[in-house]
């Protein structure tokens, strides 16, 4: 034998593909393996495919009462000055030509907005402010009462039955009539848009005190009736 030849090197046959090799042991992969990564892939995309409209249905309850217009009460409000009245009547504040409600909510984050610019701005002169405020937030109500706020106090649900309050925040402001009766001069927003920078209660105010009628700005913010929180809300994320 002659014992310089040596064995001839294994060749893959024409026309063969070789077989894929499984990283961790070397060796061919299972066909099982190549399966289950093919039902994983298929798996993640079913995954996707139901949590995206799920994801964009939930941002859309969440975004719905803050780019929304909220319900206001009409100008034309049956008894809503008179009761106004009443209320501002508890003060001890001197009648003045016009008397501005700030309806707000202590757990409506909108209306912490409103109150912290409430406390922090220059008060037009010629006007009577009250805020009414839905909800218990103690220490809200004595930050506003410390600023020189009128503050009452109101339980949601009979705010809305009473008054017909569903959202806030709510600029009203009520002046009287030549015969001394009270009415409605303003019923809406502090806005224009969804989170402006321009907060426009003074300029509002200033121009009753100086006989305008302002247009009413849409009301965006929170509702704060179970009604009115399930239509904004469906999913229970919000509220």
């Amino acid at each position: 034998m002659d014992s310089s030849r040596q064995p001839a090197a294994a060749q893959a046959s024409p026309g063969c593909v070789p077989p894929a090799v499984d990283s961790r042991s070397g060796g061919p992969a299972p066909a099982a393996n190549q399966r289950w990564a093919g039902a994983r892939r298929l798996g993640l995309r079913g995954i996707l495919f139901v949590w995206m409209p799920l994801l964009i249905l939930g941002l859309g309850s969440l975004m719905a009462s803050h780019w929304a217009a909220l319900p206001r009460p009409s100008l034309e409000e049956p008894h809503l000055a008179e009761t106004l009245a009443v209320l501002g009547a508890q003060s001890d504040l001197p009648e003045p030509p016009i008397h501005a409600y700030h309806v707000l909510d202590g757990a409506c984050r909108c209306s912490q907005r409103i109150a912290k610019h409430l406390m922090d701005s220059k008060r037009p002169a010629g006007a009577a402010e009250t805020v009414l405020l839905l909800g218990a937030n103690e220490s809200l109500q004595e930050d506003l009462e410390r600023s020189g706020f009128d503050v009452c106090a109101m339980d949601r649900e009979e705010a809305a039955a009473a008054l017909g309050f569903t959202s806030v925040p709510l600029l009203l402001v009520t002046g009287r009539l030549a015969n001394g009766a009270p009415t409605l001069r303003y019923s809406g927003g502090y806005t224009a848009r969804q989170q402006a920078l321009t907060i426009q209660d003074t300029v509002i105010l200033t121009g009753l005190i100086h006989g305008s009628t302002p247009d009413s700005l849409p009301v965006f913010g929170c509702g704060t009736t179970a009604t009115l929180q399930a239509a904004l809300d469906p999913l229970g994320i919000k509220y």
